[in-house]
């Protein structure tokens, strides 16, 4: 029997990895990277999009909310034939059409505000009118008056979203709104002077643009009797 050597075992057992063993395991790490990477996309697609959908909805139901809250405490102009709120379109006319950028209103404190968006800085502007006060405090008459100003969200609200659109449509003219359906609004329905619609585009370099709507009912103004259903 012969007998191996040490040296000649040693030989062996180093004699390196093969060309074929070297492509197969190369083969198989471009199979393992690719489906990673596959799934790494995907997860990252998946994050991106709740990440836009949740900050999306935030922005939009805070600014939604500072609406309602202004809107549907609106009164009536008790001087003009007019009826408040007053929708104003892009050159600051009023309406003829009840959609516009702005909406004018006096509010349930009975102060005069403009809402509209700046479109260019993308954030929600309230405009507070000047207000004159006078009433009697022991007898004595005091005249208390507030400047004119303008309200706005802290930038940081807006979570990298912007403004892109702010629409007011009265709820009697929701039918000539030509753009509903991008808002995913299937049908206008039948609505009265008393609702306001609110139209919401917020725009994101970083996500996608986000579309939304709020119907809003003003509990101080007395409804067109004949506009049929209001909600």
């Amino acid at each position: 029997m012969n007998k191996i050597s040490k040296n000649s075992r040693n030989r062996k057992n180093n004699r390196g990895t093969t060309l074929v063993e070297m492509i197969v395991a190369f083969a198989l790490l471009a199979v393992f990277l690719a489906s990673a990477a596959s799934i790494i996309g995907t997860v990252s697609t998946m994050y991106y999009q709740i990440k836009s959908e949740t900050y999306s909805k935030q922005v939009s139901d805070i600014i939604l909310e500072k609406l309602s809250s202004e809107i549907s405490g609106a009164m009536y102009f008790t001087h003009t034939d007019i009826g408040n709120p007053i929708i104003l379109d892009e050159e600051g006319e009023i309406s003829e059409t009840g959609i516009g950028k702005t909406i004018e209103l006096y509010d349930k404190t009975n102060t005069h505000i403009s809402i509209s968006a700046d479109t260019d800085a993308g954030i929600l502007l309230l405009h507070y009118y000047e207000i004159d006060i006078s009433h009697k405090i022991d007898d004595e008459l005091v005249e208390i008056n507030y400047g004119e100003k303008n309200w706005g969200f802290q930038d940081s609200i807006y979570n990298e979203y912007r403004i892109a659109d702010l629409t007011f449509v009265r709820g009697d003219s929701l039918g000539d709104f030509t753009e509903i359906g991008k808002y995913g609004l299937s049908s206008s329905g039948s609505y009265g002077n008393d609702v306001i619609v609110v139209f919401l585009k917020l725009h994101s370099t970083k996500y996608e643009d986000y579309y939304t709507y709020r119907f809003i009912k003003m509990y101080n103004v007395p409804a067109t009797p004949t506009t049929g259903q209001n909600e």
